[in-house]
């Protein structure tokens, strides 16, 4: 007796990256014979005057010479430059001229969780090292860890800092203080 052997089809698995490949060259094709007929290096104008159907076809597509003279003969929008502001604050001309203090930035406000475990670590380090780890913080991120701390740290750390550092943070730290 005769076993027949059944043969199985291809897999699908196989046979999607295959049809995927052929539509994507499909579609380069089509858009390398779009592009050159826009440039005109293919003879739309010429199918286009043989065949009212390819004239409609080409029309719909944008590649016929009624609507490529439409699109050319439509004026082009006039842009109007915008005045330009300065962003910085102007200097006065004469240094006998004051010029108002300008308001320091609007603080950001660090999440309320790691501003308290931030100021609880540095709270356990000596106020110089503190001091030159605020260095290079911005005063925005500064004053929220100085409020979580105790008025003495807050005090030891603002006195390791410079002068005019101190004197800002100070301002910071009444805002905030003000605000909460």
């Amino acid at each position: 007796m005769a076993t027949a052997t059944l043969v199985r089809p291809r897999s699908r698995r196989r046979i999607r990256p295959l049809l995927l490949a052929v539509f994507i060259v499909f579609v380069a094709l089509l858009a390398a014979v779009w592009g050159l007929a826009k440039l005109g290096v293919l003879p739309t104008e010429a199918w286009a005057a043989n065949s009212p159907a390819a004239k409609r076809f080409l029309s719909s597509l944008g590649l016929a010479t009624e609507h490529r003279a439409a699109v050319a003969a439509a004026p082009l929008p006039v842009v109007t430059p915008r005045p330009v502001t300065p962003s910085l604050p102007l200097r006065p001309l004469d240094d006998r001229m004051e010029m108002p203090a300008a308001a320091p930035p609007a603080p950001r406000t660090p999440r309320r969780d790691n501003a308290a475990r931030v100021a609880r670590i540095l709270a356990t380090m000596d106020a110089p090292d503190v001091a030159r780890l605020f260095a290079g913080m911005p005063d925005a991120e500064v004053a929220p860890l100085l409020l979580k701390m105790s008025e003495r740290t807050a005090g030891e750390i603002l006195t390791a800092l410079p002068t005019r550092r101190a004197v800002v943070l100070t301002r910071y730290l009444r805002r905030y203080a003000g605000s909460g």
